[in-house]
């Protein structure tokens, strides 16, 4: 695999098949500058030294990233299928989803978006047993909230992306499963 980048006007790439097999799917950018990127092989961080390899084990709780977001503390998270890792820049914090989802097992944290209240917001997908509608979760700092059609107005389905606007409105873009 190769990613990508354009500096100024010209284009570099970068091989990353050695450690970012498959699909892609989450890029973000910590506070010094380091590149994340999260697929279904792990982490990859890269800085003008190289690239450093993040998988299963003492880093992320799964290989499979889905998504990746800096929080107001600097701290990067990743969601996977089995939860979420958290990683202050020199220890990594896990939290399975048994500890945080309603109907673990059935719903699995996706795409992620830090706010600019230091919120952590993470898009859910619901797996054909699912008993919930959540679409959505939404973390600050002390509990999670869920949402879903039942106390959204019955509008929100599957939570693929976030953005704030400049007025600090949480707009909520959705997708079919």
């Amino acid at each position: 695999h190769v990613i990508p980048r354009l500096n100024g006007s010209k284009w570099q790439s970068f091989v990353v098949s050695d450690f970012l097999c498959g699909w892609n799917s989450a890029i973000s950018e910590d506070n010094q500058g380091n590149i994340w990127f999260g697929g279904v092989c792990g982490a990859g961080r890269f800085n003008e030294s190289g690239w450093t390899k993040f998988s299963a084990g003492s880093e992320l709780l799964s290989s499979e990233v889905r998504g990746i977001a800096r929080d107001g503390q600097g701290r990067m998270w990743f969601s996977h299928t089995d939860g979420l890792s958290i990683y202050d820049g020199s220890i990594w914090t896990h939290i399975p989803e048994t500890s945080f989802l309603p109907y673990a097992h059935h719903l699995i944290p996706e795409s992620l978006f830090a706010d600019s209240q230091g919120r952590i917001w993470v898009g859910l997908y619901n797996m054909p047993e699912a008993t919930s509608n959540f679409a959505a979760g939404m973390y600050d700092g002390q509990t999670w909230t869920f949402f879903g059609p039942e106390n959204t107005g019955g509008t929100l389905g599957k939570a693929i992306e976030f953005h704030e606007s400049s007025k600090g409105e949480i707009w909520i873009l959705e997708g079919q499963d």
